[in-house]
């Protein structure tokens, strides 16, 4: 639902989840080492822009859970820029996710769908909800979505060409404007 790269929910804190006003701030990114284990949390996503996601209500209830659930054991890891303890929405007994954990059940979630192997990355989430938003709310609401800067890149690389089923209603609607 987050539209965003698999290092923004790694990295979420609790600080950035506000359940009362429905609304994450999407400000933090986990950064894995070469050994697929966490290396330091990034204070900025890729872009370099903080973006603000809604909650729907299925993620108010995940997102819910996840911080009751916390256990009492503290993450071993600061904030570089105040030395604030982390405080990770996802993480394991204090631990912050490894990306293999996040890969080996992002796949084995795929095998149970039957789409594995011919879909094995957590980027093609990006990807497709960019198109789903973008065939029914256009092009801006899919930039917006994953917090591109640029349209260009979304259409150029998130987005197929031609949207047919945005295309088909936008071919009635104006047909049906004319008939009445």
């Amino acid at each position: 639902f987050m539209a965003g790269r698999v290092q923004e929910p790694a990295g979420l804190q609790v600080k950035s989840v506000d359940l009362k006003n429905r609304v994450l701030s999407v400000s933090d990114v986990a950064v894995w080492g070469h050994d697929k284990k966490f290396y330091y949390l990034k204070e900025t996503p890729k872009n370099g822009h903080e973006r603000l996601v809604h909650l729907n209500d299925t993620m108010v209830e995940i997102l819910s859970r996840r911080i009751s659930e916390h256990r009492s054991r503290q993450c071993p890891y600061f904030r570089e820029s105040n030395g604030e303890r982390l405080n990770f929405v996802f993480q394991i007994e204090g631990e912050p996710v490894k990306y293999r954990h996040v890969q080996y059940n992002y796949n084995k979630a795929l095998k149970r769908a039957g789409l594995y192997p011919t879909y094995s990355a957590t980027h093609i989430l990006r990807k497709a909800m960019a198109n789903i938003v973008r065939q029914e709310l256009g092009l801006e609401a899919a930039q917006a979505v994953g917090g591109w800067k640029s349209r260009d890149v979304v259409e150029r690389v998130y987005t197929d060409s031609a949207p047919t089923e945005l295309n088909r209603s936008a071919v009635n609607l104006v047909e049906d404007l004319l008939s009445n």
